[in-house]
Order: structure tokens, then C-alpha cells, then sequence
């Protein structure tokens, strides 16, 4: 009879042998997402300009290999080098982020409006919001109107619901001939204020769409700060939400504010990937087939009541989320 050590010995070599020769004992969903990676790596590296721009987007994302998102910007580039405009646009925005690249409004410019000509909703929706906020470019409400036109045309459904306000807000400033761009930058803000516009927010290390970041253009109104993130993705199931975040920060006294955000789903695409997000947790029920009935503001807003934990060193913000929830973000 073979003794209790080698029957033991025995178990665990036939549990390596079948742990190694049969790939479907692991994640076969994550296997899959490896071995596509390596499918289009190989194409990328034959010189094919679309597989190139998938390699940046499976390191932009995450899918079979690690997120990387300097090496998302480096195959970005070579797409965009052959001419590809989808890579433009995700390139363009890395370079508004500041992700994967020195942020560089110049260049974001030039790339999203290339790639807006060339009719990519994504890059006309980003154009629209920097023409609507004045970042990188002058401040302008009819161009911005424009291409938010041209993005719901393309599928970007919330983009007609900022035709409608900026439009409005044209007729407001027209009915109010008092009021001009200058008035719009204040003369009765607070320090808070300026703290707030100077930092690059983050929470967990990662930057916060609805303060002034990497990730969102900001601009100051008044006695408020309106904020637009530029587009993001979350997996939730076997679909792809692209959104964006709007949020206005107001009633400043002192050290303490208030924030109200909420988020807009631009976009949603099927895809391979079992991933769950905890986007889930941000938005309404799961999406239904209808991406157009999905599409556009959620529908309920988040509500943060704030504080500079030491004004004197603007450097943490405490937030109390829908009155539940307590955040740190920190000035990066």
C-alpha cells in the first residue's frame, strides 16, 4: 500500500498538471480577454492601423493585459500617425487629462477638431465642452452648440439636452446686456474658492470628476464653479458605458461648500467582458436594449456637503455624500 506521503505528493502533481494543461479551470473570461490581447498585439505589430488603435484601447481599458495608460497614448499615436481619427479622439483627450502624457490643451485641441471634422461623436462632444467652459480655447457658446448638435447626431443623446441650456443661457445673456464674460469670473468669491480651481483633486489616487482635476474642465461663474468631466468608461456586464459628469460647486462659507453632481450616460456599447463596475451604484437600473431611452441624465443627483480641512493648507477636502457617506480627496 503507498504510503500517506506519496498518495499526498501524488495529489498535488495531478492538481498542477491539470491546473496548468487546462486553462478553463481558470477565468476562462480572462483567458480570453489575454489570448484577444495577444491577437491584436500581433496585428498591431504586422502594421495594422486598427488593430494598433485596439491595442490603446485594451491598455486604455484594462482587457487582457495590465491598464497602461502611457502605452495606450504611444499606439494611439501610431494610429493616429496612419490617419485614424478614433484614435485621435482618445489620444486628444489623454492630452486634456493628462493621462499617459503631459496634458497639453494645444494638442488636445488639434487632435479632438480633426477628429471631429471627420465626424467622431466622442471628440465633437469633448470640443463642445471645451468651447462651452473656455478651456484651451476661447469661450465660445455657438460653436459649442454646434458640435453638441453634430455629437447627438452621432449618437451622443445627452448632447441635445446641452444644446437646449446653452441655448437658453444665449437668450439669458441676451435679455441681461448688463451682464459680460468679466462679470462671469466674479468679483465675490471667497479663498475657497481659488483653493478649489488651483487643485487637481483626487480620492483613492484617482482624479475626481466633479472637482477641478485632470479628468474635468472648470470654470468659474459668479459665487459657483461648474465643472464637466471629460468622457469616461465603467464595464458593468456585458456592456461598455461611456458617461460624463456634471457637477456645480456652491454656497461657499468659509471653509465649507456644497457640491451637486450627476451623470450623464453618453454612450453604451456591447461588448465581451464580464467585469462589474461600481458605476452600477451611480446610475439608475441596469440600462435596457434601448441605448437611446438610456442615454442622457440619470435621474437623481448626488449632493456633497464639504469643507477645506485646513484652509490655511488647502490640501484635503471631507465631503458627507447624500448625507451618508464620508470622502477625502486630496490636491494632488
Amino acid at each position: 500500500m503507498p504510503s500517506s506521503r506519496f498518495v499526498q505528493a501524488l495529489f498535488v502533481s495531478l492538481l498542477g498538471t491539470l491546473l496548468i494543461a487546462s486553462p478553463a479551470l481558470a477565468d476562462s473570461s480572462d483567458w480570453l480577454q489575454v489570448k484577444r490581447f495577444r491577437d491584436v498585439m500581433d496585428e498591431a505589430q504586422k502594421g495594422r492601423v486598427q488593430a494598433m488603435y485596439e491595442v490603446g484601447r485594451k491598455y486604455e481599458r484594462g482587457r487582457g493585459t495590465g491598464r497602461n495608460l502611457q502605452k495606450a497614448a504611444e499606439w494611439y499615436q501610431k494610429a493616429a500617425e496612419a490617419n485614424h481619427t478614433p484614435a485621435m479622439a482618445r489620444l486628444g483627450i489623454l492630452y486634456v487629462e493628462g493621462n499617459g502624457v503631459e496634458q497639453d490643451l494645444d494638442k488636445a485641441f488639434r487632435l479632438l477638431s480633426r477628429a471631429a471634422e471627420e465626424n467622431i461623436p466622442g471628440a465633437q462632444y469633448q470640443l463642445a465642452s471645451m468651447y462651452e467652459l473656455g478651456i484651451g480655447v476661447d469661450q465660445d457658446l455657438e460653436q459649442a452648440i454646434s458640435w453638441y448638435r453634430k455629437a447627438f447626431d452621432g449618437g451622443y443623446y445627452r448632447a441635445k439636452d446641452k444644446v437646449r441650456q446653452l441655448r437658453a443661457q444665449l437668450e439669458d445673456a441676451t435679455t441681461s446686456p448688463g451682464r459680460s464674460r468679466d462679470t462671469d469670473r466674479a468679483t465675490t468669491g471667497t479663498d475657497t474658492l481659488t483653493s478649489l480651481l488651483q487643485g487637481r483633486w483626487q480620492r483613492n489616487a484617482r482624479p475626481a470628476g466633479y472637482l477641478p482635476s485632470s479628468i474635468s474642465q472648470c470654470r468659474r461663474q459668479n459665487d459657483v464653479i461648474r465643472c464637466i468631466s471629460t468622457a469616461q468608461e465603467r464595464s458593468t456586464g456585458n456592456k461598455t458605458i461611456t458617461y460624463n459628469t456634471e457637477a456645480v460647486l456652491s454656497n461657499f462659507d468659509g471653509e465649507r461648500f456644497q457640491i451637486t453632481y450627476f451623470n450623464n450616460v453618453l454612450e453604451i456599447d456591447r461588448e465581451d467582458t464580464s467585469t462589474a463596475s461600481a458605476f452600477e451604484e451611480e446610475t439608475t437600473q441596469a440600462a435596457p436594449d434601448d441605448a437611446r431611452q438610456a442615454s442622457g441624465q440619470q435621474n437623481f443627483s448626488h449632493q456633497l456637503e464639504c469643507r477645506l480641512v485646513s484652509p490655511a493648507n488647502p490640501r484635503r477636502i471631507q465631503c458627507t455624500k447624500d448625507r451618508i457617506q464620508t470622502l477625502q480627496f486630496f490636491n494632488n
